[in-house]
């Protein structure tokens, strides 16, 4: 006469495997919503990063990250090294000039360039240029004209964050930072990036 009771009181009770399926629905839950990230509002004049690598949207196209750790393949130089012992930067360097060419995918509307400065701590940032196609973007660790181009301190003194937007850049995009010899040297460049995007922001 009992067992209907019995039957009755376990039907309110979740078994063992649903409950063990609802505890393992909520982790994937858990799991996905801390690892999934969204791209960080680019507010006029910030660059998307300070070193590294960036977080990119589903029209942009990592076209080259170099931070210099197995050397600096295509790049020309007719700067004067300085004694090297450093690894990881391109540098340092006392003068002269550093360039490079990098070849961007043929839907191209827009090419975001990015890199670190590192300047001595004393450096005013005189004499430091920054060319993309041949066309001034940075003079003097300042942007040049109406060019679409930030520099930022960042961390250390003499440590500078570079954010150049292109529109329309062809087939190809040239990058070239230059030093006027001078009491500010040695200088060095690290963590280039460039990115491609088929529209523009």
């Amino acid at each position: 006469m009992d067992s209907p009771l019995i039957s009755s009181a376990s039907a309110r009770y979740i078994s063992v495997d649903w409950s063990l399926i609802a505890m393992t629905a909520v982790a994937v839950a858990l799991l996905v919503v801390t690892t999934v990230r969204t791209a960080p509002t680019l507010e006029p004049g910030t660059p998307f990063r300070s070193g590294g690598l960036e977080v990119l949207s589903t029209h942009e196209t990592l076209v080259a990250f170099e931070d210099f750790s197995f050397g600096a393949q295509g790049w020309t130089t007719t700067a004067a090294r300085a004694a090297s012992g450093s690894r990881g930067v391109y540098g340092p360097f006392d003068m002269g000039a550093i360039a490079k060419r990098f070849d961007l995918p043929p839907d191209t509307a827009q090419v975001r360039l990015a890199f670190d400065l590192h300047l001595p701590a004393t450096a005013s940032g005189d004499g430091f240029s920054v060319r993309v196609n041949g066309e001034p973007v940075i003079e003097g660790a300042m942007p040049f004209g109406s060019s679409n181009a930030v520099i930022r301190q960042r961390g250390a003194a003499g440590d500078y964050a570079v954010w150049i937007l292109l529109d329309q850049p062809g087939d190809a995009v040239s990058l070239e930072v230059e030093a006027m010899p001078g009491p500010n040297a040695p200088w060095a460049i690290d963590n280039v990036s460039v990115v491609a995007s088929t529209g523009t922001s």
